[in-house]
């Protein structure tokens, strides 16, 4: 990841997240992660939709900006926002997910190494 983030040094990162933000926040910031995320580590209570709308009327995401997810949810939360979306199939637990990108013709790689060039 560090070697991505170095590759994206002019790109806002930022954690879009289902799980609890606070525990989020921690988790990143023990594992030494949490200063990848620039552009902030958000998660619960608020939702993935509300979170996506707010930080981009505040200018914290700036398009063109690229949302890496697993889920279904993920996509359309993409999609209604106007954000290009890839889907990360190494990540998922989303049973029909080929089916599902193939459908909505997504875009999809196995983990994030596949973005490194």
């Amino acid at each position: 990841m560090a070697q991505l983030r170095q590759q994206t040094a002019s790109s806002r990162w930022l954690i879009v997240s289902g799980g609890d933000q606070n525990e989020l926040r921690d988790i990143f910031r023990q594992r030494g992660l949490d200063s990848l995320f620039n552009g902030g580590i958000f998660g619960s209570p608020d939702t993935k939709d509300h979170i996506l709308q707010r930080e981009l009327a505040e200018g914290n995401i700036q398009p063109p900006a690229l949302f890496l997810g697993d889920s279904q949810y993920d996509s359309q939360a993409a999609m209604a926002t106007g954000l290009d979306f890839v889907f990360i199939s190494g990540w998922t637990e989303f049973k029909g997910w080929q089916k599902y990108c193939g459908e909505h013709n997504l875009p999809h790689i196995k983990t994030l190494a596949h973005l490194l060039y």
